[in-house]
């Protein structure tokens, strides 16, 4: 089966599938997880943060000062999370620039996946 009938698949059997749901009380480990229609219902907060002035930084420094700013700002956000009865489960993070592109060309093609996953949510 081509990429995207396999992908069509996928995509309408989510949407039309039923979900079954529980309910949590911690967040599951990422060996848990399935992209199936399951749900574990539990209370989360989820933090973005995007640094003002990141993309900057990386464009005009050494990677390494980059590298040192994000890490002592996620440090001192972990600890003051902490510091207030939060609880850190995962650091996720996304970069990409013209050097080392994201899949080897994957960037299209996820915008291309976001656009036709579109009308199934808008119509469900």
């Amino acid at each position: 089966m081509a990429l995207k009938e396999d992908l069509q698949e996928a995509v309408t059997k989510i949407f039309k599938g039923q979900w079954t749901q529980r309910d949590g009380e911690v967040v599951p480990e990422p060996k848990d997880l399935g992209l199936g229609n399951d749900a574990a219902n539990l209370e989360a907060t989820v933090l973005y943060a995007d640094m003002a002035g990141s993309t900057q930084l990386v464009d005009s420094q050494k990677a390494h000062l980059a590298a040192e700013v994000y890490k002592t700002y996620m440090i001192c956000a972990a600890r003051i999370i902490k510091n207030n009865g939060g609880a850190i489960t995962a650091y996720d993070f996304f970069a990409c620039n013209s050097k080392h592109s994201v899949g080897g060309g994957a960037q299209l093609p996820l915008l291309g996946c976001a656009c036709a996953i579109k009308p199934h949510a808008q119509n469900h």
